[in-house]
């Protein structure tokens, strides 16, 4: 008989990606900004979701993310404006996640994340380039397929 096999395409995901924190979400594509939004990793590591106060959540396959990178351009200057008024002692470049997403490097798209401090914002991309840097993600085997569907 055949043993058993439990395979993990992550090591364990930090508590914190888990548990979420408020951020600021900005849709590069859609140029909506949506203040106060829930963002977390769902329990098993498959999706970045945020849920936007009375709005439907959204998700982001994390196997789409090509990577969390610091700062970024966001080109509308009304919402870099209405970022820059909030009381907080570190700058909107310093707050902000940069998410590189799409099914190839073609057809890349633009998320932003911005924290109410610098040290959330570092955490955060550390982690997020901690699961998605794991070759397990991007070969995963049909069993971890179906689980996540």
């Amino acid at each position: 008989m055949a043993k058993e096999y439990k395979f993990t395409f992550c090591s364990s995901i930090p508590k914190f990606l888990l548990d979420g924190e408020q951020f600021d979400r900005y849709d590069d594509e859609n140029c909506i900004l949506d203040i106060g939004c829930m963002v977390k990793f769902e329990e098993y590591g498959f999706y970045l979701v945020w849920e936007p106060k009375g709005k439907d959540a959204g998700l982001l396959d994390i196997s789409q993310i090509w990577e969390a990178r610091h700062s970024g351009t966001i080109k509308d200057a009304k919402i870099i404006f209405d970022l820059e008024q909030r009381p907080t002692k570190d700058s909107v470049e310093d707050r902000t996640i940069w998410i590189t997403y799409g099914f190839d490097l073609v057809n890349v798209s633009s998320l932003f994340l911005i924290a109410k401090t610098a040290e959330i914002a570092k955490a955060w991309r550390d982690g997020i380039n901690g699961i998605v840097h794991n070759y397990k993600l991007r070969h995963a085997c049909p069993t971890t397929a179906l689980q996540k569907q």
